[in-house]
């Protein structure tokens, strides 16, 4: 069979063929096994309000400002480096279903409780719209088995443990749910008979840059399949490239007037949406569109593939060419700020310097993704039809994926649920070949057969050895993260509290006090003068602390920042600090806290 032949050909194996109940059974029942897999930390959050994550805690500090009346378009983290504040690049999308949340469960809670119950049905609730999505795509790819296997695998990717847990409010959990939608509708949109499938693509791509850019590799693989399968096809795919072009260019623009302020909207900005990324976006857009309306006329297929790349060009060339400095995501960020902040920072690492701290994590990092790949390859070969085609699609967002997650390990939660994919066909194959002995041994070899492709499946047989060096760390900075650390310092009067980075989200989130510091890389003034004052001598980081106005100044001794500083420069503040030698301008606090020292600062 032909390439186009193998692309255009309409044979849906997807289409419906089982009940809704067999497509609900097995979503209902992973969905159970994470939860009771993830009920310590349901117990966790609501017993303690605990934020996890520094963005967990940020993230409902932008929810309850909104609530509180701050403007839809004003984006700022007005207690963050005060006066002027911190403009923030993150998206009210998020803020939209947790405030939701806050408000419904407000009708029956008080503030609090309704808050820590919106932090956890949030994730939950997007935990199952996860698994859905996941069954959808595996009845697409594999009928009614697929559907069953598909959850099962995603579920052993760890997401439960990962960016889906209660209390998880931060944006990554909907780009996860938005990459694998559109990754999804991309796929059934290849069966010309469900065209209009693309435009749900669109949507969730548009969506998903609304919210922020990280999904931007995948969609780069992603947004070239319907193009590409045109270029091979023709008339067949014309209609799915039009509504691609169509549902991505409106879903854009209208994403733009909502969720980003007027005054920014010439502004160019390359670590959110912004007209960097809407132009590119939007031409491209406009090209599916031209390119399908242009399919009569271009018969040739070496015609079609030479205005493929005429459009390519005409997307991303002005782009690369007037936006170079948007090849680096942080762009602009202070250089000590990205040496120790960033530098300490895991989830921003490659995948070598997070192998060098955990040598023995490799078997979960590494092999998943080389076994998905495998699988995947091993689908396109032995398939055919537009099954092939799909499981081929697959192969191009898989491989930017891995090259993204391997230059920041941020990205292996977004490349998980797809690339477990490529599990799905061996499953498929061990259940048919077995299922004839015994529907149950059938089903039972082949969920042990979703287990080498998942991270889960290589933790059991071949357990992780922590470095106790790491873990050490990581226990002591989780102590200073917890609620009750910061519950005395909400007792005393508001001001302004001079702090290592790390403790500035969980200082608005569970006080009153403004903060000179948090880990988001927009806020460089505050941040760069809390880092010169930590690795400063203690004479000028006293100008540098009463300068900036700071009431009190506070630190907890298991801070990562703290440690960083400190080994920087040994005889520095930080280092001074964690000696036990407090100087005299600093005047103890009295809180009954164990966690937090807290000091008033004289003038």
């Amino acid at each position: 069979m032909s390439l186009d032949q193998t692309i255009s050909t309409s044979t849906d194996i997807a289409r419906p063929a089982s009940r809704a109940g067999k497509f609900l059974v097995p979503v209902l029942a992973t969905m159970a096994v994470a939860l009771a897999l993830c009920w310590p930390l349901v117990a966790q959050v609501w017993a303690t309000g605990d934020f996890g994550d520094t963005d967990d805690a940020m993230r409902m500090v932008q929810v309850r400002s909104w609530l509180a009346g701050q403007g839809w378009y004003d984006l700022t983290a007005w207690r963050l480096d005060p006066p002027a504040g911190s403009l923030m690049h993150w998206s009210r999308l998020v803020d939209l279903p947790v405030a939701a949340f806050v408000k419904l469960f407000s009708l029956g809670l008080p503030p609090e409780a309704a808050e820590r119950a919106a932090r956890i049905a949030y994730p939950l609730t997007l935990q199952l719209a996860l698994l859905s999505v996941m069954a959808l795509i595996g009845r697409l790819l594999g009928g009614a088995k697929g559907a069953t296997c598909a959850p099962v695998l995603v579920l052993l990717t760890g997401f439960m443990l990962g960016q889906f847990v209660p209390g998880r409010v931060d944006h990554h959990s909907m780009q996860i749910l938005l990459l694998v939608s559109a990754t999804g509708s991309l796929l059934a949109a290849l069966d010309p008979a469900r065209a209009r499938m693309a435009a749900l693509a669109g949507l969730c791509m548009a969506l998903s840059l609304a919210v922020s850019l990280e999904n931007l590799p995948f969609f780069v693989a992603g947004s070239a399949i319907l193009p590409l399968a045109w270029a091979i096809a023709g008339t067949p795919q014309a209609a799915a490239l039009r509504w691609f072009g169509l549902g991505f260019g409106g879903a854009l623009l209208a994403a733009y007037g909502i969720f980003v302020p007027p005054a920014q909207w010439s502004a160019a900005a390359c670590d959110a949406f912004s007209a960097v990324s809407l132009i590119p976006a939007v031409t491209g857009a406009i090209a599916c569109v031209m390119l399908a309306l242009a399919t009569p006329r271009r018969s040739s297929r070496s015609a079609r593939f030479g205005l493929l790349a005429l459009a390519g060009l005409v997307t991303l060339g002005p782009m690369a060419l007037a936006h170079p400095e948007c090849r680096d995501p942080f762009f602009g960020l202070d250089p000590l700020v990205r040496d120790l902040w960033l530098g300490n920072t895991t989830e921003v690492r490659t995948l070598p310097q997070v192998l060098a701290i955990h040598p023995s994590a490799w078997p979960v990092l590494v092999l998943p993704s080389i076994l998905g790949l495998a699988g995947l390859v091993m689908a396109t070969c032995l398939t055919r039809g537009i099954e092939r085609a799909r499981w081929l699609a697959l192969i191009p967002i898989v491989l930017i994926g891995m090259a993204t997650a391997s230059w920041i390990i941020r990205a292996e939660s977004s490349l998980a649920p797809v690339i477990v994919l490529g599990g799905l066909f061996p499953a498929l194959w061990v259940w048919r070949h077995f299922e004839a002995r015994s529907k149950t041994l059938g089903l039972v070899l082949a969920l042990a057969a979703c287990l080498p492709f998942t991270g889960i499946g290589w933790a059991l047989m071949a357990p992780i050895d922590d470095n106790p060096v790491e873990a050490e760390r990581l226990a002591r900075a989780a102590a200073c993260r917890k609620a009750s650390a910061y519950a005395p310092m909400a007792a005393i009067p508001a001001g302004l509290v001079f702090a290592p980075m790390d403790a500035g989200s969980h200082l608005l989130a569970h006080t009153p006090h403004a903060v000179l510091g948090a880990p988001y890389h927009r806020n460089n003034r505050g941040n760069r003068l809390v880092l010169d004052a930590l690795l400063a001598r203690p004479e000028v980081a006293r100008d540098l602390v009463i300068g900036s106005g700071a009431t009190y100044f506070a630190f907890c001794p298991g801070q990562v920042q703290l440690e960083a500083t400190s080994a920087r420069a040994p005889d520095g503040f930080a280092a001074r600090l964690l000696a036990g030698e407090v100087p005299d301008w600093l005047v103890p606090v009295a809180l009954g806290g164990e966690q937090y020292r807290v000091f008033r600062v004289l003038r």
